[in-house]
């Protein structure tokens, strides 16, 4: 584990009541399945590995960040960033989609979809951790998204009975990195900001954002390479996580 420079979780005489748990790319291992996905769509459709110097694998990731920031900021909704996911993927590709409909994006859509849920996996650190924090806390889960697709991830991925209360940013109609989210959830789970640790994959919509907000927040770093000056706590493994809160 790696501190650098940031407050202990567990200190200042603060007693963590509640870990909060971020889900894609903490829980369970979404860059993976949307690889697995979109690699076995393109296979089936015949559809070019390349456009221009991009694969066409890192152009679906690229869409789908940009699309979900504007679901995160409210200009979409959880169904209109996938329509804007695969109208632009589609187009890229040299499709007309002018003549497209909801229904014939979705559809289209749906030919990533069912691959991506049939490759949903917890990470292989995930189930232990659960139980180790279950043995000292709370736990519970904010997330980005849709609440009934998370809560079918969750479940689908053997962790619906390891983890409390799911809540998403559907249910808040507000995101992450918004304070309010994080407010939000603590709110509902009768908890104050300062005894509750968040801890998410993503440094700046997770970690700093929770910190920001008041909460303790911890960085899951699964690659290692670590930037100087953090202003959180960072761990390479969610195994690592019950042993932070007992320091």
């Amino acid at each position: 584990m790696t501190n650098h420079g940031s407050r202990t979780p567990s200190g200042h005489g603060r007693r963590v009541k509640l870990v909060l748990l971020d889900v894609d790319g903490t829980l369970v291992d979404h860059d993976g399945a949307q690889r697995e996905a979109i690699s076995g769509w393109i296979q089936a459709a015949h559809l070019p590995t390349q456009v221009g110097a991009v694969s066409t694998e890192v152009l679906w990731h690229q869409l789908a960040e940009l699309a979900f920031v504007d679901y995160r900021a409210g200009r979409l909704t959880f169904q209109g960033q996938r329509r804007q996911r695969v109208s632009g993927f589609l187009t890229a590709l040299g499709a007309d989609v002018a003549d497209f409909d909801d229904a014939a994006l979705d559809a289209e859509f749906g030919q990533y979809l069912h691959r991506y849920e049939a490759a949903w996996r917890a990470f292989p650190d995930v189930v232990d951790a659960l139980g180790s924090l279950r043995d000292l806390t709370d736990v519970a889960v904010l997330s980005n998204g849709d609440h009934d697709q998370q809560v079918d991830k969750l479940h689908r991925t053997g962790l619906g009975d390891l983890v409390g209360q799911v809540i998403t940013s559907s249910d808040l109609a507000v995101a992450k990195p918004d304070p309010r989210a994080f407010h939000g959830a603590v709110q509902r789970l009768g908890v104050e900001p300062s005894q509750v640790l968040y801890c998410g994959d993503r440094l700046d919509i997770d970690a700093v954002a929770a910190t920001e907000a008041g909460l303790m927040g911890v960085w899951l770093n699964r690659t290692g390479t670590t930037p100087g000056n953090l202003p959180v706590a960072s761990i390479t493994s969610l195994s690592e996580l019950p042993g932070l809160l007992t320091r």
